[in-house]
């Protein structure tokens, strides 16, 4: 086996024929017409020598043919086709036979076109391997491309147009189709301009797109029915094959935003006249206590004008003083709003009781502001007042009382007693409180008891004596005496019990309690009037007075029902007295008329007399409820406003564009959903689900668990761009969206949980395309660094052809100019080479480039540089080149003298790389051999043009070039480093 330059063969080769197989981009080796291997260059080598298996690559006298044989029996197709091309061609029957061929070798594929090309008879072939698996995977990828584009134009959310130069539609997706109600068909080779009025001018569009970016904003676009649709509109400009423009006009119907947009400025107009309207006051301000707005109401509440307020600090109507004021202010501030009650400063002074809700808030100017509501209820404080009272009065009425008191069901619980009942049979409140009446009674009387209990009850009135045993056992005789009546369909009974032990020591209360009687008649704050059974007025207290201006005197022996019943209600009065005079007790809600001819709503209660089971008169209980009635009827107002705010809440909430829920309850159960929630999980039915029910998926995924810290803890999630799959009904093919989402806490009036508010937004769309775009940005890096590698190998084949020509060229200056011309161009591949193996594409390492240099030149017997000091220095490859070739010039320049005056042999210069300050510094330093005195000498060392070139390079690179020859010499470029656009040109001045 014979080596030369790096060909192994069995045969001789020229050098002409040595230096082709070596300087071509290309696997070869030579065939004898027996098949057998005879020559074969340096990459068919090297390749050879990676595979684990060489039966594609043959060693020298190994036959190809039976090499083949081993794919041949795997069933390997491309074997085949190779084993009979090159037979083929060694036959004779064709000259020449092209394939292709793939290679499997360690988990990569290589793929090869293989051309076999006849040498002649009986002079075998040869075989050329070129690799094209960048080609293939090119292709592959292209296709791949397409078929994305393909895809995501007809599955896009927004419709699109695309025209050509002529601005003629030249294709249409089914969303365009559909906004404008028509078919692909046709739309096709209409205008653009019968749907879009837009400016239409390419170089326009380019400018604006340049200025502004693609993004055209809200239009309008005209449908086939000559109807006007609100889109958003997005354009790009590209160019087919051809170079020609090429339009894509992307739009959305936006008719909901513009309706939801509608919809919102009438709800400020409503929020305007609400908040002039309301009878609640209302107050918008700072939470530093600065007034900016009041209502009406508030004004009418506070006796100021809105002027008078607005711009002024609350102190002049809040007390801070006031401890319930100043924590309700602080607790404000801690939790972002209150609901409270506090009191307000009148103008004149006095103090107001309010109900006050109050929140703070981020304002659209991106300031804290306050909402303050408050309503009077002063009238309201003065009924619970009035309310306690009667209750405190009741109470006292009743653990007054001389007698046992009770009131129990007819089930036997009972419900209420006094301290007498207790005293008597000797058993605690709460022992009581579990027992049944019977078992308060002794066994032999409990037979009455029942009895009465089963009989007809409702206004009857019973008394029995009957014996009760105490808790140490003992018996006692009571008197029992009581009656019934009905409240929520419930029948109790309420009565006295008369301790019989006791006769004697109730007699001597008998005054006493008449005396107590007495004046819990007169002193009750509850109108009380004592009628015969006629109708006429013994006796009435002074609360009576003061709901009817009539004077006990005034009315005694007046008929009650001609003073205070107005005629169209006297059915109405006889009724009720006529249920009174049968012993039955009632309640009722009623109007009444005072001395001046006033209404009044009264709550009246009327309770019969009886002597020995004989109704001998009639107490009526008045009780004025004006009050009440106001507050009940504010009430209601109130209830109808909330109920109006929550409706229209909820329509808000429909028409969102974002995925709307509410779940409540441990188990996450849906009490809400939007149309967008439902479209987005392809599911209707949800209210009263539990979401691990309806969407077992979220499960899976993890989203429960983060749901039960929501509600067990308060806390508030939020994902930006989560994945999120949906199985949509068939688990196999799950819908996979990415979604910006939130989980919030939901909290009744006492700060606890009791629920999640889930608000989602789907940003699948934009995730994708921005993927695509990064995705198409790195397959752009890869295929620009693929440029810088083909134009190094071409470059690299000129030098190897240069090289060929040298070989072949007897004359020395020829020889001398072309290896000139030679190292200009390497030094040029050199750049592309590290353009290629850098991360940048635009920017290369140049203290690499000249180490690569340095390390080829560190064998070469004429190098005239041995020391060097290199600092990292970046440059743009616009200056990188013509810097690259201006130190070849330079370095040959120097060889040159070198041999002229020291002969042939290595040279002691020392170069140094520097960079300081954006400014790069190069310098050659001379050793003992001094060379740059006769550097600018082009007679003697060189030719003019090398001279021409090293100042055109030094102009380009905008650099200046010193030289000093006295002692010690030094040869110095300086240069600004500068991002330089376009390719280097020469005729920079």
């Amino acid at each position: 086996m014979k080596k030369e330059d790096n060909i192994y063969s069995m045969i001789e080769l020229d050098i002409v024929s040595s230096s082709i197989l070596n300087a071509l981009n290309a696997q070869i080796a030579i065939i004898n017409p027996d098949g057998n291997v005879v020559a074969f260059n340096q990459k068919w080598k090297l390749f050879r020598e990676s595979l684990q298996e060489n039966w594609s690559h043959p060693g020298l006298e190994a036959n190809i043919l039976k090499s083949l044989q081993t794919p041949l029996a795997e069933g390997n197709d491309f074997a085949l086709r190779l084993l009979l091309g090159i037979k083929d061609v060694l036959g004779r029957e064709i000259n020449t036979f092209e394939t292709k061929y793939r290679l499997t070798s360690e988990d990569q594929e290589h793929w090869f076109k293989i051309t076999i090309t006849s040498l002649g008879i009986e002079q075998g072939a040869v075989l050329v391997y070129e690799d094209i698996s960048a080609q293939i995977e090119s292709s592959k990828y292209l296709k791949e491309t397409r078929q994305k584009f393909e895809n995501h134009f007809h599955n896009s959310l927004y419709g699109i147009l695309i025209s050509d130069e002529n601005h003629s539609v030249i294709e249409a997706n089914s969303v365009a189709c559909n906004i404008l109600g028509t078919t692909r068909e046709a739309i096709t080779y209409s205008t653009v301009n019968n749907y879009l009025n837009v400016d239409l001018d390419i170089e326009h569009i380019q400018k604006r797109i340049n200025r502004e970016g693609n993004y055209i904003g809200e239009s309008e676009i005209i449908a086939v029915d000559g109807k006007k649709i609100p889109i958003e509109l997005s354009v790009t400009l590209f160019r087919n094959e051809d170079g020609k423009p090429i339009s894509s006009w992307a739009f959305k119907d936006i008719s909901d935003k513009k309706i939801t947009e509608q919809a919102l400025k009438e709800t400020e107009q409503q929020y305007k006249m609400q908040f002039n309207n309301t009878l609640e006051g209302i107050f918008i301000g700072r939470p530093n206590g600065l007034i900016l707005k009041a209502n009406p109401a508030a004004c009418d509440i506070l006796g100021y004008t809105a002027e008078e307020l607005e711009g002024q600090h609350r102190d002049i109507i809040f007390d801070l003083e006031n401890p319930s004021n100043a924590a309700a202010v602080a607790n404000r501030r801690e939790k972002g709003s209150i609901k409270a009650e506090v009191e307000f400063t009148h103008k004149d002074g006095h103090k107001i009781p309010v109900e006050v809700s109050s929140v703070i808030f981020n304002a659209e100017d991106g300031t804290e502001k306050t909402i303050i509501n408050i309503k009077d209820i002063s009238s309201r404080k003065s009924v619970e007042k009035q309310l306690i009272a009667e209750k405190e009065f009741t109470e006292s009425a009743i653990s007054s009382l001389p007698t046992a008191f009770f009131v129990f069901s007819t089930e036997g619980e009972m419900i209420r007693w006094n301290d007498v009942l207790e005293e008597d049979l000797g058993y605690t409140a709460r022992e009581i409180a579990r027992m049944n009446v019977m078992q308060l009674v002794h066994p032999d009387d409990r037979p009455v008891l029942e009895d009465i209990l089963a009989g007809e009850l409702v206004g009857n009135r019973v008394s029995i004596e009957a014996r009760c045993i105490t808790k140490a056992g003992k018996t006692l005789h009571y008197l029992l005496s009581g009656t019934s009546f009905e409240q929520n369909g419930e029948t109790y009974i309420v009565g006295g019990g008369l301790n019989r032990n006791n006769i004697k020591e109730i007699e001597k209360e008998k005054n006493r309690n008449a005396e107590l009687l007495s004046q819990l008649f007169e002193n009750s704050p509850i109108g009380i009037v004592l009628i015969d059974t006629n109708g006429i007025v013994q006796n009435s207290n002074k609360s009576f007075e003061q709901i009817f201006g009539y004077t006990p005197e005034e009315l005694s022996g007046q008929n009650l029902d001609h003073a205070i019943v107005q005629n169209y209600m006297d059915q109405q009065a006889k009724t009720l007295s006529r249920l009174s005079f049968t012993g039955d007790t009632f309640q009722t809600e009623t109007m009444r008329v005072n001395k001046a001819g006033q209404e009044i709503p009264v709550l009246i209660g009327g309770v019969p007399v009886e002597v020995d089971g004989e109704v001998i008169a009639i107490y009526g209980m008045y009780v004025d409820i004006s009050e009440r009635k106001e507050l009940e009827n504010q009430i209601v107002e109130l209830l109808e406003t909330e109920k109006k705010a929550r409706l229209h809440m909820q329509d808000m909430f429909e028409e969102a564009p974002s995925a709307i829920a509410m779940l409540e309850g441990e188990d996450h159960r849906f009490t809400f959903a939007n149309d967008t929630s439902k479209k987005l999980i392809n599911k209707e039915d949800l209210v009263d689900k539990p979401v691990s029910e309806v969407l077992p998926e979220i499960v899976e995924q993890g989203f429960i668990e983060l749901l039960d810290i929501c509600y067990s803890e308060g806390k508030v999630f939020n994902f930006n761009e989560k994945k999120v799959y949906f199985n949509n009904g068939d688990i196999s093919q799950p819908t996979i969206h990415y979604l910006n989402f939130v989980f919030k806490p939901l909290r009744n009036d006492d700060n606890k949980v009791y629920g999640i508010f889930i608000e989602a937004v789907d940003v699948t769309e934009q995730v994708k395309t921005r993927n695509l775009i990064e995705k198409s940005l790195a397959e752009k890096n890869t295929l620009l660094g693929e440029v810088h590698h083909r134009v190094k190998n071409n470059l690299a084949i000129i030098s190897g052809l240069l090289e060929l020509e040298l070989m072949g060229t007897p004359d020395q200056e020829v020889g001398k100019h072309l290896q000139s011309t030679q190292a200009r161009i390497t030094s040029i591949a050199k750049i592309h080479e590290l353009l290629y193996q850098n991360e940048s594409l635009s920017h290369v390492n140049f203290k690499n480039y000249i180490e690569s240099i340095l390390s080829s030149e560190s064998k070469n017997p004429e190098r005239i540089i041995q020391n060097f000091d290199l600092q990292d220095v970046n440059l743009n490859v616009n200056q990188a080149i013509p810097t690259s070739m201006l130190l070849n010039e330079i370095i040959s320049c120097l060889k040159d003298i070198n041999c002229q005056n020291y002969g042939e042999g290595s040279g002691d210069l020392t170069f140094v790389l520097k960079e300081a300050n954006e400014s790069v510094s190069i310098e050659f330093k001379e050793g003992n051999r001094a060379l740059f005195k006769d550097f600018n000498n082009c007679d003697k060392v060189t030719s003019e043009l090398r001279m021409e070139l090293i100042e055109v390079l030094l102009r380009q690179i905008r650099g200046k070039m010193n030289i000093s020859a006295d002692g010690q010499g030094t040869l110095t470029i300086n240069f600004a480093k500068r991002e330089a656009k376009g390719p280097h040109n020469a005729l920079i001045n």
